[in-house]
């Protein structure tokens, strides 16, 4: 068993296969060739055993490949052995977190009280350990909202009054080494608030 990071270049050995046959000659001379296992030709083995990469790999779609390797020697008729090969792909930070879903909507009164939770938006990053790990940031409105980094949660920050502003479109960041970007809409909704003015 081996393990390779998943964004190892196309090229790398990844092994050198040792064989021995104990005859002499021809009878000797062995040759190695990957029979199973080797999903979407990941892999090439020269007859001598070198296993290198030979295409890119991506853990999310492949994490493990069971490689199951055949000796040959030169003999006639020849004779042959197995073995099998565990290539464990480790995880690079090479996915960008997604908003399931990326646009909100959502209604608050305008009477609302200041630290209430408006809506949670949710990102999902398919990597693995830290890697997966998400932190929510606002880049507008965060005057009048604020977001937990951790949660995705968006609060009122301050007072609302549908009078002055109706609507907030607001831009919220998942953000690691790679980012994403979801809209929320926050619609405020009247409350009778206002006494009637003759004019």
């Amino acid at each position: 068993q081996v393990s390779e990071r998943e964004d190892v270049p196309v090229g790398t050995v990844i092994l050198l296969i040792n064989t021995t046959d104990a005859d002499v000659g021809t009878n000797s001379d062995v040759q190695v060739r990957l029979i199973v296992g080797n999903v979407g030709s990941a892999f090439s083995v020269t007859p001598d055993g070198i296993l290198t990469v030979a295409r890119s790999l991506d853990r999310e779609t492949y994490p493990s490949y069971t490689l199951t390797l055949q000796a040959e020697d030169g003999g006639v008729p020849s004779r042959t052995s197995t073995a099998d090969l565990v290539v464990r792909l480790t995880d690079v930070d090479d996915n960008d977190p997604v908003f399931k879903p990326n646009v909100y909507s959502v209604s608050v009164q305008e009477d609302s009280p200041i630290g209430m939770s408006v809506v949670q938006v949710t990102a999902e990053d398919p990597d693995l350990g830290s890697n997966a790990e998400i932190y929510y940031s606002l880049v507008s409105h965060s005057e009048t909202f604020v977001i937990n980094e951790k949660s995705g949660v968006i609060f009122i920050n301050s007072s609302l009054d549908r009078e002055t502003t109706v609507e907030y479109n607001i831009s919220v960041v998942a953000n690691r080494l790679l980012t994403s970007i979801a809209n929320v809409k926050v619609t405020v909704e009247d409350v009778n608030d206002q006494s009637p003015v003759f004019e």
